[in-house]
């Protein structure tokens, strides 16, 4: 890498006249960079993005319910509902249909 452009745990920084530039990559079809007056600034943004990303993923693993923790019973009635509702709609719209619908569970 050049004198102008390093990078700070995997992620690209570049120095841009007085100020440094952070360039976080696309996500979500959207390009994020930021600016900063100086490199320790720049490299305490990008520890803070780290650290928040960490959370996220642990985030959506602890929330994350896999096939696997299903029985196998309930992993066959997951894929015959999904060929009954053909791409019409989730299982989640079919459920919350189903209990608006019907009486037999109380909340």
């Amino acid at each position: 890498m050049s004198k102008k452009l390093t990078a700070y745990r995997g992620v690209k920084m570049r120095r841009r006249g007085r100020t440094w530039q952070v360039d976080y990559g696309t996500r979500k079809g959207k390009r994020t960079q930021r600016s900063f007056k100086n490199r320790t600034l720049a490299k305490a943004d990008i520890d803070a993005h780290r650290a928040r990303e960490r959370l996220d993923k642990a985030e959506v693993q602890e929330n994350a319910i896999s096939l696997y923790h299903l029985t196998q019973p309930e992993r066959l009635d997951v894929l015959e509902a999904r060929a009954l509702l053909m791409g019409v709609t989730t299982l989640e719209n079919a459920a919350r249909f189903y209990v608006s619908h019907h009486a037999l569970i109380s909340r």
